[in-house]
């Protein structure tokens, strides 16, 4: 039977320890939870539990202290949790199974950070939705790197570890509107002191460009890193240096070139698809730029290094769907659409009019009866479309239903 160590390393989480404890200390094998400073009542918490606690002595990097964690692990499997990370006991079980049968080395699962602190209820309320490396073999040399924004993957891929992935959602409430901007702060002076201290360290260079955007060197400093970093911090440069031509609208005259590096070091670049996607949609190549933007959202769901802009690729990859004839796909994307950014003006559109082309008549009229709370902020021919869709449909409440939803839209049942 493979045992599991849960390793966290925490400062002054009362607020999170208790439900964090609750959740997993009868899951796992060993707990591992490392102080580094609290003056709030956590170690309290702990002891109450029964739990041992460690202690590492806070020097401003991330990395460290997470290996001194996993320095003490001495369970086949490490699962490396913060204490604000949530996951269903259903889903739990879902990833320990992945862990006793896999053959790979780690294990991703969706990651997604939430804006409010009661996760079982706003669970859909995400502002950001990745796959995250949360458990990985022990006694493998596998460690984290980086001051901030620390990170295991490269490792594990560098040390010819294996991936495998499994669909059970860890929710992270640490980016909840009222902590955001506590740990921005936090993240951002750990970001430019480790800059200024080494500025030629290819880490550091990437975590400062995020930072400063706008700063005009980006471009160069980033291409510092594409000549001369790691296979894994090249594609991250690269992939940021045409994100950032996207971002400020210029053309930068080696940008296919960039493009090529990317594809050298990875064949079905998230970046690189979603780009050429944009390209041969606007030329109306429709099958040319639906697989251009099904590689992207591969790239969306499983590409570490980069953070696609998931609501255009949800949107196009619908449309295009739509476009090719296959609805279902169509209807199945927009929903998926709505469910990690809640339901726009678009979405409900797209939604509908994807339905009423389906001929899937009851859920339509469903769904039309939950608009979005700026329904109105719809540009006019597409209200106007909706409400024929309405209109033309026979069955018992059709002028209640069609009334109602001209009022919240704004319209005259007529005409708009």
């Amino acid at each position: 039977m493979v045992t599991i160590s849960l390793c966290t390393i925490f400062r002054d989480e009362e607020e999170f320890l208790p439900e964090f404890l609750d959740l997993l200390e009868d899951s796992v094998d060993e707990l591992v939870l490392v102080d580094t400073g609290s003056v709030d009542n956590s170690l309290k918490i702990i002891k109450e539990k029964g739990h041992a606690i460690h202690y590492f002595e806070w020097i401003n990097h991330f990395s460290k202290a997470r290996n001194y964690c996993l320095s003490l692990a001495t369970s086949d499997w490490i699962l490396m949790l913060d204490v604000d990370d949530r996951i269903e006991l259903e889903n739990l079980q879902l990833l320990k199974a992945k862990i006793q049968n896999t053959d790979r080395d780690a294990i991703y699962v969706p990651y997604i950070s939430i804006t409010n602190k009661d996760w079982r209820n706003f669970k859909h309320n995400s502002t950001a939705i990745q796959n995250r490396l949360v458990a990985f073999r022990n006694h493998r040399g596998f460690h984290y790197r980086n001051p901030v924004h620390e990170n295991i993957e490269n490792v594990v891929e560098e040390m010819g570890g294996t991936f495998d992935f499994i669909k059970a959602p860890v929710y992270h409430l640490g980016y909840a509107e009222e902590l955001n901007k506590l740990k921005e702060a936090r993240n951002k002076n750990l970001i430019q002191t480790n800059y200024e201290d080494n500025p030629s360290d290819p880490e550091n260079i990437l975590n400062y460009c995020a930072m400063c955007w706008d700063d005009p060197q980006v471009p160069d400093l980033l291409r510092q890193v594409l000549q001369s970093g790691s296979n894994h911090q090249s594609y991250n440069a690269g992939s940021k240096l045409l994100t950032w031509m996207d971002d400020k609208g210029v053309a930068l005259p080696d940008e296919k070139n960039i493009e090529l590096s990317l594809l050298e070091i990875h064949a079905r670049s998230g970046i690189v698809n979603l780009r050429r996607g944009r390209r041969f949609f606007a030329e109306s190549k429709v099958d040319e730029a639906l697989n251009c933007y099904q590689i992207a959202y591969e790239g969306m769901q499983f590409e570490i290094l980069e953070r696609l802009p998931r609501e255009e690729i949800l949107e196009r990859l619908g449309l295009l769907y739509a476009m090719n004839k296959n609805l279902d796909k169509a209807c199945e994307t927009f929903r998926e659409w709505e469910l990690a950014f809640g339901r726009s003006p678009s979405s409900f559109h797209l939604l509908l009019k994807t339905l009423f082309a389906q001929r899937n008549y009851g859920t339509f009229v469903k769904e039309i009866q939950n608009p979005p709370k700026n329904l109105r902020e719809m540009i006019p021919e597409r209200l106007e479309e909706l409400r024929n869709f309405l209109s033309v449909m026979q069955f018992d409440g059709q002028a209640e239903i069609l009334n109602k939803f001209c009022e919240s839209a704004g319209i005259e049942t007529g005409k708009v």
